[in-house]
């Protein structure tokens, strides 16, 4: 038997069993995706000739303006 009738609409004040995030939560996603990023970013460094110039086209190189 069924805990929850088919034809009984749910009750607000129950909860859908999920929560608000905090801001905890937030911020250790955020420093996850950032390691996510560096490590990215030192793998394409181990790939990279060191004598390699920079191309402008290159999304991954900041642009350096004088």
């Amino acid at each position: 038997m069924p805990l929850i009738k088919a034809d009984v609409p749910l009750d607000g004040g129950v909860g859908n069993g999920s929560r608000p995030r905090t801001k905890l939560q937030v911020l250790y996603e955020q420093l996850l995706e950032k390691q996510r990023e560096l490590r990215l970013l030192e793998i394409e460094m181990q790939r990279t000739d060191p004598n390699e110039l920079a191309d402008d086209t290159d999304g991954m190189v900041p642009s350096q303006k004088d």
